[in-house]
Formats: C-alpha cells, structure tokens, sequence
C-alpha cells in the first residue's frame, strides 16, 4: 500500500479572517494512484453531477472556488461533511466540534484567545434543510462501498487555523507569508508520515509563487539527502529515501486536479467560511444593519470603516483581528 496526501489552503490573502492549511492523506496500492478515476463511480469535479436532485449524485471533490460558483456554500458544505463522516464517524453539530476533530492538538483556549470567538459557535450544517444529515449519512455509505471495492481508503483530514495574531507575528518572524505557508504545511505533513510504513507521494498546491523548496523539506521533513528532480513555476518535485520507503513531494500549479488536494482546499475554505460566519455574528449584534464580509480585501475596508468607532470603544484593536497582508 502507499500513503498520498494532499494539501491546500484558504484565506491566503484576505486582511479579516483566519488562514486555514489542511492535508487529507489516503491509502491506495499505488503512489500514482490517480483517484479521481478510481473512485469515479461515487466523486465528481463537475457540479451538474453533483446535483442531489440526480438519481444518483455524487459527491463534489473540486477546487473551492469551483464548489462555491454559484455563490453557495451548500455543495460544497454537503461534500465536506460527508467526507468528514467517512473519517471521523460523525457529523460536527458546531464549529467548535468540527475545530476538535480536524485539528485536536489545538490549545485548550484557542476559541477564547480571539475575543469574537470567546462566547461563540456556529451550528453547522449552516445551509440546513430537513433531509441534510440523512443525505449525508448514504452519501458517506457510499463513498466507503467505493472505497473498500477499490482498495482506498480516505484516512486523516487534519487542518490548522491561523488566526490574525499569530499570522503578524509569523510575519515578523518570516518575513513573508509564503515561507508562513509553506512552513505550516510541511508541519501537517509531518503529522501525517511521522508513523508511515508506506511510500508516500504528497501533492501540494504552489506556495505564493515560490519555486524552491529544498531548505525547507529539509528542515521540516527530513535529515536524509534529498534531491531536487524539477523546479520551476509550473512544479518543483523532490524525492529522498526515508527507512526503505520511497517519498516524493510535488508543488505544482493548480494542484487541485487531484482529488486530495480538491479536498483539502474544500476542508480548508469550509472552515474558514464558518469562522466568517461567526466573525459576522458579533459585530452584526454591536452594529445594526452591517452588511456581512468574506473578509477580502476590497470589502474588508469597508466593513473596518463600519466597525471602527465601536471597536475603538470596546478596546479591540486593529492588530487583534486585521491581517498585515
């Protein structure tokens, strides 16, 4: 059997909002196992078969923004949830729950460090309809038939949330965000093979642009000698030799072609939307009439300018919840 691993994230560049890494890691017979074809029978990347009105739907694993075309989260909801059923055997009620299972090496106080989130949680599913968790439930069924009968199996969603505080500070310690990302991804992976006894193939989307990657696989993930096959902007691949096993790791372009990485990037854009949610919450109670944001750069202004006068007179300061993007 051989290990893959995907990895993605969400909230890159938005200035309000958490930075969200996530990495799924699935076991199948081979490391160019492309699963995509292989469980095809039961996952999608085109959302007119996704459609739960077909008779028989799939389950949508695509890039985020391909998920939330529509301007809905609720396919893209319906997939997460699903597959965090397959692993996890249940379906989170809150956000703080979903939290605990994708990242459960996280603080104690990790919600009531920020101070929007000291008293808060967002009851998910967040698009409800009466039959979701009915739905969900024979999706996932399906979904682990598949994968028995294909020999995958879909085994860890871990994530990590990083919060406007510690992304500033990361930044002064850095320098740049893409070293940020980049240095937080390899720490997930990390998690992920640290008790591996398989080959092992991790897939990642590019960092920030960047083409060169050896200092940091050696720093991050590895003592042995590791060689640079290709590096460029369109990938950089390397590969080493760790206990007999044979490992490589890819950044390329638009990684989200495959299926672990797609699932990533929707875990990841999954949980930074229900952090928005809450994030909308508390200043909706403080000011009426605020108008929600996706915390991106444009919008994230104009939402500042709205709350400033009432943050200034709680105390909240900027560097608490604005990014140094």
């Amino acid at each position: 059997m051989a290990l893959l691993i995907g990895t993605d994230e969400a909230g890159y560049g938005p200035p309000l909002g958490p930075l969200v890494i996530t990495a799924t890691g699935w076991r199948c017979q081979q490391r160019e196992s492309n699963l995509n074809e292989i469980l095809s029978t039961v996952v999608t990347d085109s959302l007119k078969l996704a459609k739960t009105k077909n008779a028989e739907p799939r389950i949508l694993v695509a890039d985020s923004k391909t998920a939330c075309r529509s301007g809905s989260i609720a396919t893209l909801e319906l997939s997460v949830l699903v597959l965090l059923k397959v692993v996890f055997g249940e379906v989170p009620a809150t956000l703080r729950e979903l939290t605990a299972l994708v990242m459960p090496e996280a603080p104690d106080d990790l919600f009531e460090n920020q101070f929007w989130l000291k008293d808060a949680d967002v009851s998910l599913p967040i698009v409800a309809s009466d039959d979701r968790l009915e739905l969900i439930a024979e999706l996932a069924d399906q979904f682990e038939r598949a994968s028995k009968n294909n020999s995958v199996e879909l085994k860890e969603i871990r994530s990590t949330i990083i919060f406007p505080p510690e992304f500033n500070a990361a930044l002064v310690s850095f320098g740049n965000k893409a070293h940020l990302l980049s240095d937080r991804t390899l720490q997930l992976i990390q998690n992920l093979i640290e008790n591996g006894h398989e080959d092992t193939l991790v897939e990642c989307d590019k960092h920030g642009g960047r083409n060169y990657y050896l200092p940091l696989i050696q720093e991050k993930l590895t003592r042995r000698s590791v060689t640079a096959v290709h590096e460029s902007p369109a990938s950089s691949i390397y590969r080493w030799s760790e206990d007999g096993k044979a490992m490589e790791i890819r950044f390329t372009a638009k990684g989200e072609t495959q299926l672990p990485v797609a699932l990533a990037s929707m875990v990841s854009k999954y949980l930074r939307e229900a952090f928005m949610v809450a994030w909308n919450n508390f200043w909706r109670e403080l000011v009426p009439d605020l108008k929600p944001t996706k915390g991106y750069p444009v919008d994230a202004k104009r939402f500042l300018s709205e709350i400033k006068h009432v943050a200034a007179s709680r105390r909240h300061f900027r560097h608490d919840f604005w990014r140094n993007c």
